[in-house]
């Protein structure tokens, strides 16, 4: 499976409440996504490969393309979306790209 690779002036953004805090959402075709991380434009091939390699373990993903950013989502019915939003997880900089993408994700 690949993600999903969007314009960010075509997706239709919303903010909602999440574990005491506002967090970032966008809606696409009936699914609603949250962000896990935006990326410079610099860094477009990062997001792309983590994107891959989350759409790889069954995760719906979108990835949103702008001049500013890489936004990188993920469905808000995605195991993966609760544990980040809950403060479980959180992504981390590594210096090469793990094997498993799950790795991108410090467990806290």
């Amino acid at each position: 499976m690949l993600p999903i690779i969007l314009s960010e002036q075509i997706v239709l953004p919303f903010k909602f409440w999440f574990n005491h805090s506002l967090q970032e959402g966008i809606h696409h075709q009936d699914e609603l996504y949250c962000q896990l991380t935006s990326f410079p434009p610099s860094d477009r091939a990062k997001a792309y490969h983590l994107s891959c390699r989350l759409a790889q373990t069954g995760t719906i993903v979108l990835l949103t393309l702008s001049s500013q950013r890489c936004g990188l989502w993920v469905s808000l019915r995605s195991p993966l979306a609760r544990s980040v939003l809950s403060g479980n997880y959180e992504l981390v900089e590594l210096p090469h790209p793990p094997e498993n993408p799950l790795k991108w994700f410090e467990n806290r």
